[in-house]
């Protein structure tokens, strides 16, 4: 017997949410309201793209793609939008910058779990939202001691190389963590090397997957003149082109400084 499902328009609407919000930076946000700002959707293309040829590649089931397509576009937006306010979130503290900078991740973060898993919160919501706090956590934390160790010389290999180096050690402690308050949670005695090696290979899967997503905007910050001033903004390294750092203390949106170059 056929059964009948009665559906209505405004059911998919909870889903555009992640949209509505980057649409939002770009529009509300006055230092976005430039066509330079649309080079964002460049990483998000190629990193869905990237995705799509994983899922294809190693044939994900319904149920993995359902379990990590949601965490996947959740990251993605987020660091768009992060990219998008980080005009705003720069030249100041760098404890409040990156206070500011994980309250906007971690809320665009649990608008897209919310978006796509509701508000019921199952089983598959609360893994979502532990793997992004790690990802957000490690993203971050990466940026802040990447940033530290160029803090005498800074260049954007050496950046990068410092970047990847502490997104693994930080999402290796992130996932260690984890496992071992869920093994005392749940009471679960097990062998050192065998948490170890779970808590290991996960989160060098986890540390791959946080550089790889990054790297688009990344790419798209050094290469832009609109976005590096950003990125320059929020680490506000002495030993990056006095210059630039000279005119961002002058004015902090620095838009006429990225239509000279």
């Amino acid at each position: 017997m056929a059964a009948t499902y009665q559906w209505k328009w405004y059911y998919s609407v909870p889903g555009l949410a992640l949209g509505v919000v980057l649409l939002g930076a770009i529009v509300l946000l006055k230092a976005n309201r430039h066509p330079r700002v649309l080079l964002i959707l460049l990483p998000l293309l190629i990193v869905n793209l990237l995705w799509f040829g994983v899922v294809r590649l190693l044939h994900f089931p319904p149920s993995a793609r359902m379990q990590f397509g949601p965490v996947i576009a959740s990251y993605t937006a987020a660091i768009a939008v992060l990219w998008l306010c980080a005009h705003k979130l720069g030249n100041r503290n760098r404890f409040v910058t990156f206070l500011l900078a994980f309250a906007v991740t971690a809320g665009l973060c649990l608008v897209g779990i919310v978006s796509y898993l509701g508000w019921g919160f199952p089983t598959e919501a609360v893994a979502g939202l532990i793997v992004l706090a790690v990802m957000v956590l490690a993203v971050l934390l990466a940026f802040v001691l990447a940033g530290w160790c160029c803090r005498n010389r800074y260049g954007p290999v050496q950046f990068m190389l410092y970047l990847a180096l502490w997104t693994v050690a930080v999402c290796l402690a992130g996932t260690l963590a984890f496992y071992s308050i869920g093994f005392i949670v749940g009471e679960m005695t097990v062998p050192i090397s065998t948490l170890l090696l779970v808590a290991g290979v996960f989160g060098l899967v986890l540390a791959a997957c946080v550089y790889v997503i990054n790297l688009p905007y990344m790419i798209l910050a050094l290469g832009s003149p609109f976005f590096r001033e950003r990125f320059y903004a929020c680490l506000r390294l002495k030993s990056m082109p006095s210059a630039l750092i000279t005119q961002m203390d002058k004015n902090p949106q620095v838009a006429s400084f990225c239509e000279e170059n």
